[in-house]
């Protein structure tokens, strides 16, 4: 699984929801 991967996107989607 790319569980990794999917923390980054949100990491970066919660960035841009600032």
């Amino acid at each position: 699984e790319d569980y990794e991967l999917a923390a980054k996107l949100r990491d970066e989607i919660a960035k841009r929801k600032k």
